[in-house]
């Protein structure tokens, strides 16, 4: 039987001995970040919150957009983009868009919490009393519980 993977603390891999490997892997890493944050510095609010440097390989710089709607908007500022890029200083003949709604572009993405209806709460509780399974049916109790009336 194989022994499960630990994992390891951050700090200790990036301290430990192939860390030297790590280490222009980290510093690329920080070096797109701050070539993201300075564009993004330099376009207007709208779009600028939408949009992060991903990669410069070869010339081509690779944008990533958070939804669909803004790729459409964002594609439109290729050529002010790219001009933007090469004051900067980086050496960039093509600007690539790729839509990612799940690319962290640093916020917070916040969901309502889920609220089941008193109307689904009543039926989980009639269901209960239907099984046979004690610990099932304590279970599905226990999820009753949470059925709220919903305020129109």
């Amino acid at each position: 039987m194989k022994k499960p993977i630990r994992p390891k603390q951050a700090a200790k891999i990036l301290n430990g001995p192939k860390a030297s490997s790590l280490q222009p892997l980290l510093s690329y890493a920080n070096y797109l970040q701050h070539q993201s944050k300075r564009l993004r510095d330099s376009l207007s609010e709208p779009i600028a919150s939408h949009i992060a440097l991903a990669n410069i390989q070869h010339g081509v710089a690779t944008i990533m957009v958070d939804s669909s709607t803004w790729l459409g908007k964002v594609r439109y500022l290729a050529p002010i983009i790219q001009q933007t890029l090469i004051k900067q200083g980086l050496m960039i003949n093509q600007v690539v868009f790729k839509a990612d709604p799940t690319y962290h572009l640093g916020r917070k993405f916040e969901h309502p919490p889920a609220v089941m209806p008193a109307a689904a709460g009543e039926l989980l509780h009639d269901f209960a009393n239907s099984v046979s399974n004690p610990k099932l049916q304590a279970a599905l109790h226990r999820l009753a519980k949470h059925g709220k009336r919903l305020d129109n």
